[in-house]
């Protein structure tokens, strides 16, 4: 969808990270704090997710895997919340 998922402001490379299992995930609209969590929360590890997405799609330098939302989601906040332009 046009203007879905906004990723950034930075994206870095595999050499700048040294455990990808324990990195601070955060979402902030605004200024304001929307989602705080880590990555050894998540319930499926990095490799895992690879090889089981290269069953069925073959990945090129720059794709963006998107394994799901961290808690906060504000589809899942009452009332909801989403991002508007």
């Amino acid at each position: 969808m046009d203007c879905f998922c906004p990723i950034g402001p930075v994206i870095v490379t595999e050499d700048e990270i040294k455990d990808p299992h324990n990195l601070n995930l955060r979402c902030l609209v605004n200024g304001v704090t929307k989602q705080d969590s880590n990555t050894k929360q998540l319930i499926h590890k990095t490799e895992a997710v690879i090889e089981h997405i290269t069953r069925f799609i073959t990945l090129k330098p720059g794709d963006i895997i998107l394994t799901g939302s961290p808690p906060g989601s504000g589809a899942f906040k009452k009332p909801p919340e989403y991002l508007q332009r």
